[in-house]
């Protein structure tokens, strides 16, 4: 009975807090929720809302002659940062959003939680120095923040990862995506991104709210393993930005859920490609039309040395529009953020009113910064120096048309929205 007893304290307690932050009680703050979002919609479009992880990155390299070994120590450099998809890409964006003269009221809005520990502390700290907003960000007591812990051997491969990010797919739930402060951010928002870090009922949920608003997608797959959560889901998406191995995971996923559809293997090369970049995505074709044809309007394929692909299905269905935009010269000093670097670009781009294609080459331009940076999100990322970029990578962009595998069709359409 004791253990009971303090079972329900701690419930308690937890409902208390949510209620505090979010002044009210629960069952009122949902009720009150679609009036404020109605109502903020109406006043006018609001910040770029981004809803994921905030992470404290731990990374080991080792130094000298020694490498890492099972069981031992040895001597090396480690280092702490922030991390976090949906904290890369917004950091990201606000940099290019505030060089570009935005006003702070257009800077993003990241919706995500932290632990009430020393990483979650740090965290909220250097967010705030960056002037931007912490309303929509979780503070929990006893929880413990999302970190991701990685050891890399001296070719600079990782050796041994440990990631601890299960406070965000409890925390950031539907409960917490229903308050007023949130749905009212996300209806008014001119395109909403959520990554892989949340379960599939919170993409659910923010899905169902953003159709319900009118407002555009972004999904970032963040892994393989996580990349399928959303695979019930790709008729709510505008955007998806997989690699090729998310994207293979997600479109398998698709084709289970529906018992069958477009299967692989079937693209054949009409004539032989002009470039590697092309035959790479002649052998992605039959992943590329499952998501197609599923109802993502906009898959930006990330293709590493290659650059992007952005794909779109042609008028009539029986091809895919691809724009390839190859990554521009760059001293690469570190790939972990170009990824989400690219992301910010692209919705830098989207922000500025541009296409989906032109978006891409601001995306690309963002990546090029990135890799060229030691850490996550480079501090100099300015839109003055990506709008150069962005022309630059305009002018070697090269649009393809391919055509379905045979016997692909609409077989592999998925749920449709709430």
């Amino acid at each position: 009975m004791e253990a009971a007893g303090r079972r329900l304290a701690q419930l308690q307690s937890h409902l208390t807090f949510w209620e505090d932050i979010l002044d009210g009680p629960l069952e009122q703050r949902r009720c009150a929720a679609g009036g404020a979002a109605a109502a903020a919609a109406a006043a006018g479009a609001g910040p770029v809302v981004l809803i994921g992880g905030m992470v404290m990155d731990l990374q080991a390299h080792p130094s000298g002659i020694a490498d890492v070994q099972r069981g031992g120590s040895v001597p090396g450099r480690v280092t702490q940062s922030a991390g976090g998809v949906a904290r890369n890409v917004a950091e990201a964006l606000a940099l290019l959003l505030r060089s570009g003269g935005a006003p702070a009221s257009r800077l993003p809005l990241l919706v995500s939680a932290v632990g009430d520990d020393l990483a979650g502390r740090a965290l909220l700290l250097h967010w705030e120095s960056l002037g931007l907003s912490t309303a929509c960000i979780a503070r929990l007591p006893g929880g413990a923040t999302p970190t991701v812990s990685v050891v890399f051997d001296l070719g600079g491969e990782v050796a041994a990862c440990v990631a601890d990010v299960g406070l965000l797919e409890r925390e950031l739930a539907p409960l917490l995506l229903r308050t007023a402060g949130v749905a009212a951010a996300l209806a008014a928002a001119p395109v909403l991104m959520l990554d892989g870090n949340l379960s599939e009922a919170a993409l659910q949920e923010a899905c169902c709210q953003a159709a319900a608003a009118g407002v555009p997608v972004w999904f970032e797959p963040v892994s393989v393993p996580k990349s399928t959560r959303a695979a019930s889901l790709l008729s709510c998406i505008t955007f998806a930005s997989p690699n090729g191995k998310e994207l293979a995971a997600i479109a398998a996923a698709a084709r289970q859920q529906q018992g069958g559809g477009c299967s692989g293997g079937n693209a054949l090369l009409a004539k032989p490609a002009a470039s590697h970049a092309e035959a790479a995505l002649h052998l992605m074709l039959p992943d590329i039309a499952t998501l197609l044809l599923a109802g993502v309007r906009h898959l930006v394929l990330t293709l590493g040395v290659d650059g992007a692909a952005l794909c779109t299905l042609a008028p009539g269905g029986q091809a895919v529009e691809v724009v390839h935009v190859p990554a521009l010269p760059a001293t690469v000093v570190n790939c972990s953020g170009a990824g989400d670097c690219l992301v910010a670009g692209c919705l830098f781009g989207l922000a500025q009113g541009v296409s989906a294609a032109e978006a891409l080459c601001y995306g690309v331009a963002a990546a090029t910064a990135a890799v060229q940076s030691q850490s996550n999100v480079p501090t100099g990322l300015d839109a003055a120096a990506a709008r150069v970029a962005a022309n630059q990578a305009r002018a070697k962009s090269a649009m393809l048309s391919l055509a379905l595998p045979e016997g692909c069709c609409g077989c592999c359409s998925c749920h449709t929205c709430c």
